[in-house]
Protein backbone atom coordinates (compact mmCIF):
# COMPACT_ATOMS: atom_id res chain seq x y z
CA UNK A 1 0.00 0.00 0.00
CA UNK A 2 0.69 3.53 -1.18
CA UNK A 3 1.77 5.82 1.92
CA UNK A 4 -0.82 8.72 0.88
CA UNK A 5 0.42 12.04 -0.81
CA UNK A 6 0.79 15.03 0.96
CA UNK A 7 1.24 16.88 -2.48
CA UNK A 8 -0.86 18.46 -4.71
CA UNK A 9 1.23 16.38 -7.86
CA UNK A 10 -0.83 13.15 -7.33
CA UNK A 11 0.47 11.75 -10.92
CA UNK A 12 3.67 12.44 -9.62
CA UNK A 13 3.71 11.59 -6.48
CA UNK A 14 2.19 8.26 -7.27
CA UNK A 15 5.25 7.36 -9.85
CA UNK A 16 7.72 8.47 -7.39
CA UNK A 17 6.28 6.33 -4.51
CA UNK A 18 6.27 3.52 -7.23
CA UNK A 19 9.28 3.69 -8.19
CA UNK A 20 10.75 3.49 -4.73
CA UNK A 21 8.94 0.40 -3.67
CA UNK A 22 10.14 -1.25 -7.08
CA UNK A 23 13.36 -0.58 -6.06
CA UNK A 24 13.34 -1.81 -2.70
CA UNK A 25 11.73 -4.93 -4.26
CA UNK A 26 14.83 -5.38 -6.64
CA UNK A 27 16.77 -5.52 -3.55
CA UNK A 28 15.33 -8.85 -2.57
CA UNK A 29 16.14 -10.51 -6.24
CA UNK A 30 19.33 -12.03 -5.72
CA UNK A 31 20.97 -11.54 -8.81
CA UNK A 32 19.00 -7.93 -8.89
CA UNK A 33 19.93 -7.20 -5.73
CA UNK A 34 23.54 -7.83 -6.01
CA UNK A 35 23.80 -5.59 -9.16
CA UNK A 36 22.15 -2.93 -7.28
CA UNK A 37 24.50 -3.03 -4.38
CA UNK A 38 27.61 -2.91 -6.04
CA UNK A 39 26.28 -0.71 -8.30
CA UNK A 40 25.39 1.91 -4.97
CA UNK A 41 29.15 1.19 -4.03
CA UNK A 42 30.64 2.20 -6.92
CA UNK A 43 28.71 5.60 -6.68
CA UNK A 44 29.61 6.11 -3.31
CA UNK A 45 33.38 5.26 -3.84
CA UNK A 46 32.64 7.91 -6.91
CA UNK A 47 31.42 10.33 -4.74
CA UNK A 48 33.81 9.70 -2.10
CA UNK A 49 36.17 10.39 -4.73
CA UNK A 50 35.14 13.29 -6.17
CA UNK A 51 34.61 15.26 -2.58
CA UNK A 52 38.70 14.32 -2.26
CA UNK A 53 39.29 15.96 -5.40
CA UNK A 54 38.05 18.88 -3.95
CA UNK A 55 35.38 21.46 -5.94
CA UNK A 56 36.37 21.04 -9.46
CA UNK A 57 35.93 18.04 -11.58
CA UNK A 58 37.83 15.92 -13.56
CA UNK A 59 39.57 17.64 -16.54
CA UNK A 60 38.60 20.93 -14.95
CA UNK A 61 42.08 23.38 -15.47
CA UNK A 62 42.47 23.43 -11.86
CA UNK A 63 41.91 19.77 -11.34
CA UNK A 64 44.84 17.44 -10.83
CA UNK A 65 43.30 14.94 -12.69
CA UNK A 66 42.55 14.99 -16.33
CA UNK A 67 39.38 13.65 -17.66
CA UNK A 68 39.58 10.30 -18.87
CA UNK A 69 37.79 11.06 -22.48
CA UNK A 70 39.74 13.79 -22.91
CA UNK A 71 43.24 11.81 -22.04
CA UNK A 72 41.47 8.79 -24.55
CA UNK A 73 41.11 11.56 -27.23
CA UNK A 74 44.48 12.79 -27.31
CA UNK A 75 46.20 9.42 -26.80
CA UNK A 76 48.51 10.00 -29.35
CA UNK A 77 49.42 13.36 -28.74
CA UNK A 78 50.15 12.53 -25.59
CA UNK A 79 51.77 9.39 -25.35
CA UNK A 80 53.87 9.49 -28.70
CA UNK A 81 55.53 13.11 -27.97
CA UNK A 82 59.04 14.15 -28.21
CA UNK A 83 60.70 13.20 -24.87
CA UNK A 84 63.19 16.15 -25.33
CA UNK A 85 62.75 20.14 -24.73
CA UNK A 86 65.99 21.86 -26.91
CA UNK A 87 68.27 23.22 -24.16
CA UNK A 88 66.98 21.86 -21.33
CA UNK A 89 67.84 18.87 -20.19
CA UNK A 90 64.87 16.86 -18.38
CA UNK A 91 67.15 14.18 -16.46
CA UNK A 92 64.62 11.79 -16.98
CA UNK A 93 66.59 8.59 -15.44
CA UNK A 94 67.06 11.23 -12.39
CA UNK A 95 62.89 12.10 -12.23
CA UNK A 96 62.22 8.85 -12.40
CA UNK A 97 65.04 7.94 -9.52
CA UNK A 98 63.54 10.54 -7.42
CA UNK A 99 60.11 9.32 -7.59
CA UNK A 100 61.05 5.64 -6.82
CA UNK A 101 62.93 7.45 -3.62
CA UNK A 102 59.29 9.18 -2.44
CA UNK A 103 57.75 5.76 -3.10
CA UNK A 104 59.74 4.41 -0.24
CA UNK A 105 58.82 7.48 2.02
CA UNK A 106 55.38 6.37 1.68
CA UNK A 107 54.93 3.87 4.25
CA UNK A 108 55.87 6.57 7.19
CA UNK A 109 53.56 9.10 5.65
CA UNK A 110 52.11 10.85 8.98
CA UNK A 111 49.34 12.42 7.74
CA UNK A 112 45.65 10.82 8.16
CA UNK A 113 42.53 11.03 6.06
CA UNK A 114 40.85 12.68 8.14
CA UNK A 115 41.16 15.64 10.58
CA UNK A 116 41.96 14.11 14.28
CA UNK A 117 40.68 15.60 17.12
CA UNK A 118 43.79 18.20 18.19
CA UNK A 119 45.03 17.39 14.93
CA UNK A 120 46.76 19.90 12.51
CA UNK A 121 47.15 18.59 8.88
CA UNK A 122 44.37 16.07 6.92
CA UNK A 123 44.96 14.61 3.61
CA UNK A 124 40.92 14.88 3.02
CA UNK A 125 41.09 18.94 2.71
CA UNK A 126 39.96 21.35 -0.58
CA UNK A 127 42.55 22.97 -0.35
CA UNK A 128 45.84 21.07 0.14
CA UNK A 129 44.73 17.80 -0.71
CA UNK A 130 46.17 14.17 -0.86
CA UNK A 131 48.57 15.15 -3.50
CA UNK A 132 49.84 18.31 -2.38
CA UNK A 133 50.29 17.25 1.34
CA UNK A 134 52.13 13.78 0.04
CA UNK A 135 54.48 15.25 -2.54
CA UNK A 136 55.22 18.29 0.38
CA UNK A 137 55.90 15.42 2.65
CA UNK A 138 58.25 13.36 0.44
CA UNK A 139 60.23 16.44 -0.43
CA UNK A 140 61.00 17.34 3.03
CA UNK A 141 62.45 14.21 3.50
CA UNK A 142 64.28 14.13 0.72
CA UNK A 143 65.98 18.03 1.14
CA UNK A 144 65.91 17.61 4.85
CA UNK A 145 66.58 21.45 4.61
CA UNK A 146 67.02 23.03 7.99
CA UNK A 147 64.98 25.78 8.30
CA UNK A 148 61.58 26.55 6.09
CA UNK A 149 60.11 30.28 5.65
CA UNK A 150 56.48 30.04 4.33
CA UNK A 151 54.69 33.10 2.65
CA UNK A 152 51.25 32.70 3.53
CA UNK A 153 49.69 29.64 5.79
CA UNK A 154 47.04 27.48 5.71
CA UNK A 155 47.38 24.00 5.39
CA UNK A 156 50.68 23.74 3.85
CA UNK A 157 52.03 25.13 7.21
CA UNK A 158 49.97 22.90 9.37
CA UNK A 159 51.32 19.77 6.94
CA UNK A 160 55.10 21.25 7.85
CA UNK A 161 54.66 21.69 11.41
CA UNK A 162 52.54 18.18 11.68
CA UNK A 163 55.54 16.64 9.72
CA UNK A 164 58.35 18.52 12.12
CA UNK A 165 57.08 17.69 15.24
CA UNK A 166 56.75 13.93 13.75
CA UNK A 167 60.19 13.23 12.67
CA UNK A 168 63.80 14.36 14.83
CA UNK A 169 65.90 16.13 12.53
CA UNK A 170 63.49 18.31 10.68
CA UNK A 171 63.71 21.81 9.89
CA UNK A 172 62.37 24.69 11.88
CA UNK A 173 59.39 26.55 10.77
CA UNK A 174 59.64 30.23 10.35
CA UNK A 175 56.74 32.00 11.63
CA UNK A 176 54.59 32.47 8.05
CA UNK A 177 54.27 35.63 6.52
CA UNK A 178 50.03 36.27 6.08
CA UNK A 179 48.61 39.42 5.38
CA UNK A 180 45.20 37.50 6.72
CA UNK A 181 46.38 34.97 9.31
CA UNK A 182 42.55 34.06 10.79
CA UNK A 183 41.08 33.47 6.64
CA UNK A 184 44.45 31.01 6.30
CA UNK A 185 44.42 29.27 9.61
CA UNK A 186 42.77 25.51 8.80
Amino acid sequence: MLAPCRCNLVGGCVRTHIRTVIKNLAFHVPVVGRLLEERDSLLADRDKLHRALGQYPLGHYHSPIAAREEVQRDAARLWNATRTLPGIDLREEAQLALLDEFAGYYQDLPFPEDRPPGGRYHLNNTVFAYADGITLYCLMRHARPRRIIEIGSGYSSAAMLTRASDFSGMPSISPSLTPSPSACTP
